[in-house]
């Protein structure tokens, strides 16, 4: 049977041994392929030389056994009767599975994927996308990680429910079980690990979708003329359709032949609102001239 995330243990003859059992969160959460446990005073811990499970005064395998498991046992079945003491006081003790829990974890760390945005602690989902085939669905950011039964694999894609193309996925024995190594899939390498997250709580269902086109380049202003007075140059042109800002560009006339001066920006008048009818800029006084001088100018639109 798939594990649960907490186990009831009684009737053991060490008393503090017995009580609720719930996953260790963080680097600890898991050892030899198996979720790790505790009731804060001894560990539960899967044992890969029998194999068979153990109730341990530490963490990992840097422990003395007090209870094991029945051997042949494996890293996703654990055994709730056929226990024997080992250092522990008889008699041994029995366990039982917390009513409605599953093996999967509060919450998920995923690291170390090649698209870094995925990376993060994805929480349950609330609302209508909780679940996805009988599975508990998680969501960091825009991504979500849910389980599909047609090819028995975890996934983490940019859409919930199965809508979108997986980046990376993992083949797993059901909804219940979820791998934190071994994942592959299509996204940039390397590929991610998962790791059991210690926070709680639960993200919202994602929001409405929204849709933005930025704006095109305005179309360029056209028919551009210069008019020289007293230490003045009155500059005409037509306007593009669009409601964009105009910037007016001076140099210094070289004539052919010569080194071409640089643009340098004059002035930029502001596009006007939106009126009934709309008005653009179409004109400019240049003032800071100098008779005598020729000048070359230039107009273009901008957003």
């Amino acid at each position: 049977m798939a594990l649960a995330n907490s186990y009831t243990v009684s009737g053991a003859g060490t008393a503090a041994v017995n009580g609720t059992y719930t996953i260790i969160t963080g680097a600890n959460g898991t050892f030899n392929g198996a979720n790790q446990y505790t009731n804060g005073t001894y560990f539960l811990a899967f044992l890969t030389g029998g194999p068979n499970w153990a109730i341990q005064t530490g963490v990992n395998s840097n422990a003395i056994p007090q209870y094991s498991g029945a051997t042949g046992a494996t890293a996703t079945n654990l055994p709730l009767t056929g226990w024997t003491s080992v250092q522990g006081t008889a008699p041994a003790p029995t366990f039982a599975a917390v009513a409605g829990a599953t093996s999967l974890a509060p919450s998920y760390i995923v690291s170390s994927a090649g698209i870094a945005a995925i990376n993060g602690n994805y929480l349950p989902v609330t609302g209508a996308n909780a679940t996805f085939n009988g599975a508990t669905q998680f969501n960091y950011g825009g991504f979500f990680l849910y389980y599909t039964t047609a090819n028995t694999q975890w996934n983490i894609a940019p859409t919930p429910n199965g809508g979108g193309s997986p980046y990376y996925v993992v083949t797993t024995t059901g909804p219940t079980v979820m791998p934190l190594t071994g994942w592959g899939g299509t996204g940039t390498a390397p590929f991610p690990t998962l790791s059991n997250g210690g926070a709680t709580g639960t993200n919202s269902a994602p929001s409405n979708l929204a849709t933005a086109t930025p704006n095109a380049a305005p179309n360029a202003p056209t028919l551009l003329t210069a008019t020289a007075g007293n230490t003045l140059v009155t500059l005409n042109w037509t306007n593009p359709a669009s409601l964009a800002a105009i910037v007016v560009q001076r140099r210094i006339y070289v004539a052919p032949g010569g080194t071409l001066n640089a643009f340098v920006n004059l002035v930029t008048l502001p596009a006007a609102t939106a009126g009934s009818p709309a008005t653009v800029p179409v004109s400019y006084n240049d003032t800071a001239v100098t008779n005598g001088t020729t000048y070359e100018y230039q107009v273009y639109a901008t957003p």
